[in-house]
């Protein structure tokens, strides 16, 4: 039994186990170093703003994003025209969406989506 056994064992058996999470975490850590990981972090993530143009007929949308840890907007090179048409009566809509590129899935999180009227 455990306490049956000389008490300097007994320490020893009781500071083994500590002992050795240290040594193993310390092992599993130059693993993961050595083998590389990723992780995600607010630099990852952009934000993404719509601007219309409804005035004189003009009915385009310009498609503007930045770095969430930046100030300045980036530009995309595209402008839509937006069909307004009798035929169907439809009007401009406006629609939050995820397209993936590289792989298939993936995550998109939509937040303080605001309509600013100008």
């Amino acid at each position: 039994s455990f306490y049956g056994i000389h008490p300097l064992k007994r320490v020893i058996i009781a500071f083994s186990g500590p002992f050795f999470n240290f040594i193993f975490a310390a092992i599993a850590f130059m693993i993961i170093s050595m083998i590389g990981y990723s992780y995600y972090t607010s630099e990852n993530k952009i934000i993404f703003r719509e601007n219309f143009d409804f005035s004189l007929n003009a009915d385009f949308v310009d498609f503007e994003y930045k770095n969430i840890s930046s100030e300045n907007w980036n530009k995309i090179d595209f402008k839509k025209k937006l069909k307004f048409g009798l035929d169907h009566f439809t009007g401009a809509r406006i629609a939050l969406f995820n397209y993936s590129t590289k792989i298939i899935g993936g995550k998109s999180i939509f937040s303080n989506f605001k309509f600013i009227k100008e």
